[in-house]
């Protein structure tokens, strides 16, 4: 890599101090409403203002200082996966493996206490308006942006903006000011937002609105704990989000919660180098393609000057411009009075350097994990070992999978309605057809038809909705298939179409000609 450019010092974390929590309860209540106007314009980021960034630029040495000192160093090791996603695309791809591998197929389903009898009616009703709420989160759309955050920095927090009637939104919250507390009882991380983000640059926009018109602001309790900061000191700095409308998926095992860091590290120099070798055989390419055209300045023979040119210098530099302006790229120009030597860059082993990069590439892949194959095309082409490959990669994504399945179930809980189970099918892009052959069986066997059904049709309110739709209209009376003799079967018209003659082996046309099938079924 280049020498680093304005080097960022690593940024000793702060000591903070929690609010009072006491009498603080997880009660079970609606997540915050707001009103639409406003929730459609809900603030991310001042329109208004010019937004600009300069990045650093990072180097191995600076990467491992930062390793040495990681619970001092977190902010700057995001700022290093952030860096890497603009300039490595193999490192975004392996960021969007993971969350891009799973469908977010789900179903809810009711659990019912076995010492009593369902009451059908009253449990159809309280289904049908739980699937009617619950459908409005865009669940795939949501949990590949958390996974992919989270893989990213680390942790991810996300605050839940909920409208009754048009729908909810996700909206991300900067990490730098969220620390992870502890755990609520449904095993849910308890998260603090530093109040001081509100007093850097106009960020007071985000709970007041622009101009102080109130629009668009986030929710009540970033309000409520930026005045309880402002109104009662540093003690107060930190306040708790909720848990029923706040989400942190966190990347790391849970003993590591205190220092969050983002999921591939051990692989950034493994990247780095991959990085700093590509530029290298870049940089020898060029130059093995490089001319240099040198215009010799003729003299005047037999002249006894040393500098006794036959052409003014201004008539050379004249000419030396008009060279300069139709010269091709890796050609270089100069005039010289003297005579020069060619010097040429032998062309390298072009399939040695191609070896070189292939090598750091599968270095890359077999300390991530990961499936080289399916992310960037490796050479490999057996069937069973990718498969098995794939397999692990989904038990490795599924870990944070189920941590997005548990919040909703969570969220269900305290917010919506007790007494249902959220369940996130283990189905992906790889193994959709045999996940949904395994729940047709299930299905046929006597399991669970909306199992089945969900792993089709992703949700259970669009399977749900599909069949009370269809049965109410009566749609599969009016599909009649096609009679045809694979459908129609008499003794008269049973077996398949003749064949053409052109179309029979010579063992068929001698079995027609000699009318060996005459005794058969189909025939009688």
């Amino acid at each position: 890599m280049s020498n680093t450019k304005n080097t960022k010092q690593p940024i000793v974390q702060k000591v903070y101090t929690k609010t009072d929590e006491s009498g603080y309860e997880v009660e079970r209540k609606r997540a915050q409403k707001i009103n639409f106007a406003k929730f459609q314009e809900l603030l991310q980021r001042n329109v208004g203002k010019t937004f600009t960034k300069t990045f650093t630029t990072y180097t191995k040495e600076l990467l491992r200082n930062y390793i040495s000192s990681p619970n001092n160093s977190q902010d700057n090791l995001r700022e290093i996966s952030r860096f890497l996603c603009r300039y490595s695309m193999l490192y975004k791809k392996l960021l969007m493996y993971y969350p891009s591998m799973p469908l977010f197929y789900y179903n809810i389903t009711q659990l019912n206490d076995f010492t009593k009898e369902i009451d059908s009616t009253k449990s159809i009703k309280n289904y049908q308006n739980l699937l009617k709420n619950f459908c409005k989160f865009e669940l795939a759309k949501d949990s590949y942006s958390q996974m992919y955050m989270a893989l990213r920095d680390g942790f991810t927090v996300w605050e839940l903006y909920d409208s009754d009637k048009d729908g909810k939104i996700w909206m991300p919250l900067d990490v730098q000011y969220c620390r992870i507390y502890g755990k609520t009882q449904d095993n849910q991380w308890i998260v603090y937002f530093d109040a001081a983000y509100f007093d850097k640059n106009d960020n007071k926009n985000y709970i007041y609105g622009v101009n102080n018109d109130g629009v668009g602001t986030w929710s009540e309790q970033h309000i409520k704990g930026y005045e309880d900061y402002k109104n009662n000191g540093r003690d107060y700095e930190w306040y708790r989000l909720d848990p029923n409308s706040v989400f942190c998926l966190t990347a790391c095992p849970d003993d590591e919660f205190y220092a969050p860091l983002p999921f591939f590290l051990p692989l950034f120099e493994l990247i780095l180098d991959d990085i700093d070798l590509q530029e290298l055989i870049n940089n020898r390419t060029a130059l093995e393609n490089y001319v240099l055209l040198v215009s010799k300045i003729p003299t005047v023979p037999n002249s006894e000057n040393v500098d006794d040119f036959s052409l003014s210098l201004e008539l050379v530099q004249q000419m030396q411009a008009l060279i300069d302006e139709v010269v091709p790229e890796l050609v270089g120009t100069a005039y010289s009075p003297m005579d020069l030597e060619m010097i040429t860059f032998p062309k390298s082993n072009t399939t040695e350097a191609n070896n070189e990069l292939a090598q750091s590439v599968q270095n890359i892949f077999a300390n991530a994990g990961a499936s080289q194959l399916v992310i960037s095309g490796g050479s490999s082409t057996n069937s069973v070992g990718l498969k098995h490959a794939i397999q692990n990669d989904i038990s490795t994504c599924w870990v944070l999978v189920n941590k997005i399945e548990s919040w909703y179930n969570h969220y269900i809980k305290n917010v919506l309605s007790d007494g249902y189970s959220f369940k996130i099918h283990k189905i992906t892009w790889y193994n959709q057809e045999e996940y949904q052959s395994a729940m047709k069986d299930a299905a046929t066997l006597g399991g669970s038809a909306l199992d089945y059904l969900t792993s089709l049709m992703g949700n259970p309110y669009e399977a749900y909705c599909k069949l009370t739709f269809e049965n109410a209209i009566g749609i599969k009376n009016l599909m009649i298939p096609l009679q045809t003799s694979f459908t129609q079967s008499n003794k008269k018209d049973s077996g398949g179409q003749i064949k053409n003659d052109d179309d029979l082996s010579d063992s068929g046309i001698e079995t027609r000609d000699n009318d060996k099938n005459a005794g058969t079924s189909a025939n009688n």
